[in-house]
């Protein structure tokens, strides 16, 4: 609280774009995201060119249920830097919060392309994938090997749909050991 203070009366005395981002960053730590989000909304105004502050900002903003807002903010910190993947990823989140999984597809397919850490991707397109029963899109993604057991699972079950049994129980085989307690997987692994 004593830095906060001390900050805000620096910002006071000159406007500086880095208290400023100290600033919101600390208020959204402390989860006090309206004064985050008015500090975030000074470096958008004063200073739009300052680098890096979008996501902060956007989080921000979506703690405060403005998910439309925050897609904006998003958006244009990928026209800054179109490759962010933390950008891409939140960029995804809120277009799927707001039912556009097409648009949360896009961001995601562009964020694997760079991405270092691709499980989390991977198990939002699944997931967006099973909602709209697109099993052999799911099942494409067995090629890149995830590790994240809901991702194989998803695979698995995308077999059982399409009537590939076989494929279906060879997979449910494989993820038996690590599912055998969660009662959604045993209804599945014995039909």
């Amino acid at each position: 609280e004593a830095a906060t203070e001390f900050l805000e009366k620096a910002l006071e005395l000159e406007y500086d774009d880095q208290t400023a981002f100290e600033l919101a960053s600390l208020y959204f730590d402390q989860e006090e995201y309206q004064k985050s989000v008015l500090y975030f909304k000074q470096i958008d105004t004063i200073s739009p060119d300052f680098e890096g502050y979008e996501y902060g900002y956007s989080q921000a903003l979506y703690k405060e249920h403005q998910v439309e807002e925050a897609l904006r903010i998003v958006k244009q910190g990928l026209e800054k830097n179109p490759f962010e993947t933390r950008l891409l990823l939140a960029a995804s989140q809120f277009s799927y919060e707001l039912h556009d999984p097409s648009g949360a597809e896009q961001f995601l397919l562009t964020a694997k392309e760079d991405a270092e850490d691709t499980e989390e991707i991977f198990l939002r397109l699944a997931t967006i994938y099973m909602e709209q029963e697109r099993y052999e899109d799911i099942i494409a993604l067995q090629s890149q090997e995830p590790e994240n057991l809901l991702t194989k699972w998803m695979i698995a079950r995308s077999y059982q749909e399409i009537e590939d049994l076989d494929k279906a129980y060879e997979l449910y085989q494989e993820l038996s050991l690590d599912l055998k307690d969660n009662p959604e997987f045993l209804e599945q692994y014995t039909y």
